[in-house]
């Protein structure tokens, strides 16, 4: 039977990069973006089914699994890689609540929609893959909404892990690091001066390698992981003091007075 992986957030990035690993051995379903944006993307990819999905519509997304799933009944892959952040650089030390009631939506909502709707064609051996990121790891202030919505991936994964465990399915959690990418290019212009940045060909081999050993959880590459858990073992009040000094910097450059 022709397995089938279904990929949210599949037309750039990560997702992008999954889906056309994974064409190799599945059908694959994806959403990603109007399909009047991605017009170009389905001509480039004619074996593709695109559904034109909102993640943080819930009865859409159990409508398009329905769909995508209807010949066989099952799903051999859920990959949830829709996702957003700040979308600017960081140049305030205010918090842009409208921006951030999106980012949960979609970090959040999103993936508990996309596996609600995948959940009744999930069978014993099948896997959901969640897009989370080492920046899940600690409190970094320079993106609070999405530190926060990755961290609650990062727990719900690790929850999900424990219980479909008697069911058979996998949960896998990815946790990269900076991945030159245009969502991190958006908010890091400067991108290339980060530490332990990867391309996505760089980053690839990390995460099918977790996929198809069906890891519970990747944070790569090994410098970010060295980096984040340090940050996960200093004592609070230490961490807070230097990332104070951190991010007076980062405003002060941001906004052009240094």
């Amino acid at each position: 039977m022709e397995k089938r992986a279904f990929i949210t957030g599949g037309t750039g990035g990560i997702g992008k990069a999954l889906a056309h690993h994974y064409s190799k051995t599945h059908k694959i379903g994806v959403c990603g973006g109007s399909l009047e944006a991605n017009e170009e993307f389905i001509a480039e990819h004619p074996t593709y089914e695109f559904f034109d999905w909102d993640v943080t519509k819930r009865s859409e997304g159990i409508d398009v699994l329905k769909s995508f799933c209807k010949d066989t009944n099952s799903l051999d892959k859920l990959i949830v890689c829709a996702g957003i952040n700040d979308g600017k650089p960081h140049a305030t030390d205010e918090v842009d609540f409208d921006r951030a009631e999106k980012i949960v939506s979609i970090n959040i909502q999103g993936v508990l929609n996309s596996i609600e709707a995948a959940f009744p064609y999930l069978k014993k051996d099948s896997q959901i893959v969640v897009v989370s990121s080492a920046a899940a790891l600690s409190g970094f202030p320079s993106a609070p909404a999405y530190v926060a919505s990755k961290s609650a991936i990062m727990s719900l994964c690790e929850s999900l892990s424990i219980r479909f465990l008697k069911r058979g399915i996998a949960v896998t959690c990815l946790m990269p690091g900076y991945i030159d990418t245009p969502l991190a290019r958006a908010t890091h212009p400067n991108l290339e001066k980060m530490p332990f940045v990867l391309t996505i060909d760089e980053a690839l081999p990390y995460m099918t390698n977790a996929i198809d050993k069906r890891k519970a959880r990747l944070i790569f590459p090994f410098g970010i992981k060295f980096i984040g858990l340090i940050f996960q073992l200093m004592p609070r009040w230490l961490f807070s003091k230097i990332y104070a000094r951190i991010e007076d910097s980062s405003l002060t450059q941001t906004r052009g007075e240094a």
